[in-house]
C-alpha cells in the first residue's frame, strides 16, 4: 500500500519521512517481539522474541526494500525533493518521535528545504528494520563454517 500511495501523490518531504519512520519502528518491534525504543514485550510475544516465521520476515523484507526504492523515485521525480514551507509549517507532536539534530547536535530544522537534508532521511528509510531483519535472517550464525576474517 506504500509503494503504490507514494506514487498517487505529490511527494510531500516531512509527512512522508514522518510516516515511514513510524512504520520503521512497528515493523523493527514486530522482528524483536519487544517495542524498539522501551524494550517492553509486545503483546502475544511475552517472551520477548519474534513471533514471526521466515516467510513472514522475508515477505517484510520485500516490502521493506521496494518501498526504499519508490521513496527514492518518488523523491528524485521532477525535482520533487524541493520541500514546500507549507507542507510543514504546523509543527506536530510526532516530529518529538523524529530525529531533527544534525552530528553536531544543532537543530535542522531552519534548513528543512535543503535537497541534501531529505536526501540523508530518505536513504535512512526502514534502517532499524533493515537491521533487524539482518539479525534475525542471518543464516551464517557464529560458528561461519570454521572460517575467520
Amino acid at each position: 500500500m506504500v509503494t503504490t500511495s507514494l506514487t498517487s501523490f505529490p511527494f510531500a518531504p516531512r509527512p512522508t519521512i514522518q510516516l515511514l519512520h513510524k512504520l520503521d519502528l512497528a515493523f523493527a518491534s514486530l522482528l524483536r517481539g519487544s517495542d524498539i525504543e522501551t524494550g517492553a514485550p509486545l503483546p502475544g510475544s511475552e517472551t520477548g522474541k519474534s513471533r514471526l516465521s521466515t516467510t513472514e520476515m522475508v515477505r517484510m523484507r520485500g516490502i521493506v526494500e521496494r518501498s526504499r526504492v519508490v521513496v527514492v523515485e518518488v523523491a528524485g521525480k521532477d525535482g520533487s525533493l524541493i520541500h514546500e514551507r507549507s507542507v510543514g509549517q504546523v509543527q506536530t507532536d510526532t516530529e518529538d518521535d523524529f530525529n531533527m539534530t544534525t552530528d553536531d547536535g544543532t537543530d535542522d530544522l531552519e534548513d528543512e528545504s535543503s535537497p541534501r537534508r531529505w536526501e540523508m532521511d530518505i536513504a535512512r528509510v526502514y534502517e532499524k528494520t533493515i537491521v533487524e531483519l539482518g539479525l534475525a535472517l542471518d543464516t551464517t550464525g557464529p560458528s561461519n563454517n570454521g572460517w575467520t576474517p
